[in-house]
């Protein structure tokens, strides 16, 4: 084979594991900013149990409804806004998620933290704007004072 092929071959391998890469890179990115939007989507909604549930089991037991309604009272979201991811960084199964809600109107910041469980990313700890997910400190379970 002449050496012109040989270097239009290899050319075009190069070109296509650059794609390849993008497109699983896309690909991941892609997974974030839907799981994202779900949880964006449950805030403006108000949907109090749903969010709960997408919670870590563990961090579920610690945040009470009341909690997630607490945090959610504040955050204003439009039905029209866009997510722009700002960096997502990778620590042992564990996800950072930062980013931007942005509409017309305004731009609110958030960051989540999300873990891998059984190829699902459950929600760890978040905050959108100036709300923070806190937990129920004393109430459960219960101290057995009198």
């Amino acid at each position: 084979m002449k050496l012109g092929y040989k270097i239009i071959i290899a050319l075009l391998l190069i070109v296509a594991i650059i794609l390849y890469s993008k497109g699983s890179v896309k690909k991941e990115q892609e997974r974030y900013i839907k799981r994202v939007s779900s949880l964006l989507t449950d805030i403006r909604r108000r949907d109090y149990f749903a969010f709960h549930n997408e919670l870590l089991p563990q961090r579920a037991q610690q945040v009470s409804i009341e909690k997630v309604a607490e945090f959610m009272g504040g955050i204003s979201i439009k039905k029209s806004s866009q997510i722009e991811l700002k960096s997502i960084e990778e620590n042992n199964n564990s996800y950072k998620i930062n980013g931007i809600v942005v509409s017309k109107e305004s731009s609110i910041p958030f960051e989540m933290q999300f873990k891998e469980s059984n190829n699902t990313l459950l929600l760890e700890q978040t905050k959108v704007g100036n709300s923070s997910l806190e937990d129920d400190k004393g109430l459960f379970p219960m101290d057995g004072k009198k």
